[in-house]
């Protein structure tokens, strides 16, 4: 938990090294040239006699959980002030300070934000209208000294990173608006990408990203920046349109399913850009026409991907990712989890065997067990009433569907099939684990399937789980062998 500081307090010791064993004991964090800008911030404020009291209480180096937005100084009473540290006045100032307001805003109290820039001794604010002012101390002494029932405890449980989290297809008209905003890292590889774009030939970009790392996001905020540049895109979902992609073509977007995928077609367009989601799932056939079309045409084709993310046996040993990389002339991997929390990513991978340790409890998650498929569907019902999105299985291709005791969960509240909820992100999540399920001898977490399905149970499960943004619940359902594997690593 990271805890509050009097900034007098923590400017008044001399030695840097000292200052910084002190953040790092706020469990906090601060760069060398910020805790010179405190200095000079808080000598301003001495030379004006301020109350050592009007500096209580302040959060260095806040980040909200899971999307790494980090403010400098922050604090939060009846009103919020945030006050934002700098060498010297850059540009970028002001949209930094309108990022924040952003942020803050869902907190729902008056904010009031700052910045300091420290070469010229200066602060600068946002004016009532959203516009970039110069400020002056008196003027942040006087909201230091408004601020009332000054918060000091765990400021991590006033953020709720659901509320950040954008997603084109759960928060689409949000999305459709802009009311959104990419993480640092996503910002840097879509600059990254557009440079590209601008100046080089024709060729193919890779953008790589595990689950719940935020691609797709950035995939359709580069589509969005495109279609405002009036360029001429074509957009390909490697798999079945949900209401999100709906929509977004109801609203002048134009994403076509992959099985429209046709070479005249994409002559007819002539496009500047193509855009791939999911790309992984392309089968070669299909991954070859865009490779040659871009050879042919010098255009840009941009594939999104993650190797794990696919569905049937015959998708994985394609190894399109790989064909991806070996061709694409620009390589991008976002690293970051921003959809699933950090205990969460570990619980997940925990229940799939990549965790050869146990983990601490997590408060997030929970594991629940049946020995009656019925029963099960009675609770998972109840939770669909109460708040949780119930992910089930696909079932197989009609044509060779048989029927099975499972199909019983396939009449219940369901919110999708691993298959029709690709690429979307849901606050609270219920999944199922059946009999067919078992650990290998190396650990992993694997399925014998249903007899004539040719979908991969545990790739439907795991692309299930990590849609989750906020809870997480499994259902283990008589299957007791895997039941207590998992309750064993959790006690």
């Amino acid at each position: 938990m990271i805890k509050p500081v009097n900034l007098f307090a923590l400017s008044s010791i001399n030695d840097v090294h000292i200052i910084k064993d002190s953040i790092k004991y706020l469990s906090s964090t601060a760069k060398d040239n910020e805790i010179e800008i405190i200095n000079h911030l808080c000598n301003n404020l001495r030379a004006m006699n301020c109350n050592v009291n009007l500096l209580n209480d302040m959060y260095i180096g806040f980040n909200i959980p899971q999307i790494s937005k980090e403010f400098d100084l922050l604090r939060i009473g009846d009103s919020i002030i945030n006050i934002e540290l700098k060498s010297q006045f850059v540009n970028k100032v002001e949209r930094q300070l309108k990022r924040n307001l952003y942020y803050l805003r869902f907190l729902g109290k008056p904010i009031k934000l700052f910045t300091y820039c420290a070469k010229e001794n200066k602060l600068w604010s946002l004016s009532s209208g959203d516009e970039l002012v110069e400020s002056s101390f008196n003027d942040l002494v006087d909201e230091l000294s408004k601020q009332q029932n000054i918060f000091n405890e765990d400021i991590e449980k006033l953020f709720n990173p659901s509320d950040y989290l954008i997603s084109p297809f759960n928060s689409t008209h949000k999305f459709l608006k802009g009311e959104y905003f990419l993480t640092s890292h996503q910002e840097e590889i879509s600059y990254q990408i557009f440079d590209v774009l601008e100046k080089a030939e024709g060729c193919v970009i890779s953008i790589e990203g595990k689950a719940g790392t935020g691609k797709t996001l950035l995939l359709y905020n580069i589509a969005n920046c495109l279609r405002q540049k009036s360029k001429k895109i074509m957009m390909y979902h490697v798999g079945l349109l949900n209401d999100g992609h709906i929509e977004l073509n109801n609203n002048g977007w134009d994403i076509k399913p992959i099985k429209s995928l046709s070479e005249n077609e994409l002559i007819r367009q002539s496009p500047d850009v193509i855009l791939v989601d999911e790309a992984q799932r392309l089968d070669i056939n299909q991954f070859q026409s865009f490779y040659k079309f871009t050879k042919k045409y010098n255009i840009h084709c941009i594939f999104c991907h993650d190797e794990n993310q696919t569905l049937r046996d015959y998708e994985s040993n394609n190894k399109i990712s790989n064909r991806i990389k070996n061709i694409a002339a620009y390589k991008f991997n976002l690293t970051e989890k921003i959809r699933t929390n950090k205990d969460l990513s570990e619980f997940i991978n925990l229940v799939f065997g990549r965790k050869d340790h146990k983990i601490t409890r997590c408060n997030k998650a929970r594991l629940t067990y049946f020995d009656s498929i019925a029963e099960a569907a009675q609770y998972i019902n109840y939770k669909t009433d109460n708040g949780y999105d119930y992910i089930s299985h696909t079932p197989a291709i009609p044509k060779f569907r048989m029927p099975s005791k499972y199909d019983r969960l396939l009449h219940i509240n369901e919110s999708g099939t691993a298959h029709s909820v690709i690429g979307q992100e849901f606050d609270n999540v219920i999944a199922v684990i059946d009999d067919t399920f078992f650990y290998d001898e190396h650990g992993d977490l694997l399925s014998h399937g249903l007899p004539n399905n040719v979908y991969s149970r545990n790739k439907m499960f795991f692309q299930a789980v990590t849609r989750v943004r906020n809870r997480l619940e499994i259902v283990v359902i008589d299957n007791i062998e895997v039941y207590k594997r998992i309750l064993d690593n959790l006690l």
